[in-house]
């Protein structure tokens, strides 16, 4: 029954409209006409009960649609601060995790390029001393024959042919040792660029959502 004292004045006023608009014009008058007191009167008076009640309706309706407006204005900022809370939680979350990750991608590779060092190390060491007793026992052994002048050509040839043989496997190993070094830190520089990445599409689909 909200709308019965509104629509109870729009009724009149669009019947007074019609009671004029059909009218009997007044003798030769193009805007004049012949309409009852009475009943203007009578209507008048029903419009000027109806008024109030309409008014108060009106009002009515207004305060509803701000109250209304005021609830939802309250609703959207407590979910524009929701968004904003788990916005930052998210942001941080991933931050902690990308340097954690880094850390341990680090602490990898620093344990990887130690432990390729101390191996390389070693084995260069172990490689020198053998090529230095083998080389050894060869001048032991041709001094031994130093007389025998066929036998300590053959023994310097030997010799120098293990030198050399010595040379190129440590030269190997060296050459192994440094791209065994290189692999490990592609491996490394793929798993950081990998964490990077997916830090960075987490960071654009935030700020998607953001928008």
């Amino acid at each position: 029954m909200a709308g019965t004292a509104v629509d109870q004045c729009m009724n009149i006023i669009r019947d007074i409209d019609r009671t004029l608009e059909e009218a009997r014009k007044y003798l030769m008058s193009k805007d004049d006409c012949i309409v009852s007191r009475t009943y203007l009167r009578t209507r008048v008076q029903q419009l000027q009960d109806s008024l109030p009640q309409a008014v108060q309706t009106a009002s009515e309706y207004v305060r509803n649609i701000q109250a209304i407006q005021q609830q939802n204005n309250q609703d959207c900022s407590a979910l524009l601060r929701d968004a904003q809370q788990k916005a930052q939680q998210t942001v941080f979350d991933a931050e902690q995790q990308a340097s954690d990750t880094t850390a341990r991608a680090e602490r990898s590779a620093n344990e990887t390029l130690t432990k390729a060092q101390n191996e390389a190390k070693a084995t260069v060491e172990a490689a020198r001393g053998e090529a230095e007793r083998i080389l050894a026992n060869a001048r032991r052994q041709a001094d031994m024959m130093v007389d025998q002048e066929e036998i300590v050509r053959r023994a310097r040839v030997e010799a120098s042919e293990l030198q050399e043989s010595t040379q190129e496997e440590l030269n190997q190993l060296r050459q192994n040792t440094f791209d065994y070094l290189d692999n490990v830190m592609e491996q490394v520089d793929r798993h950081l660029s990998s964490t990077i990445n997916n830090l960075r599409l987490e960071r654009t689909e935030l700020n998607n959502h953001r928008g």
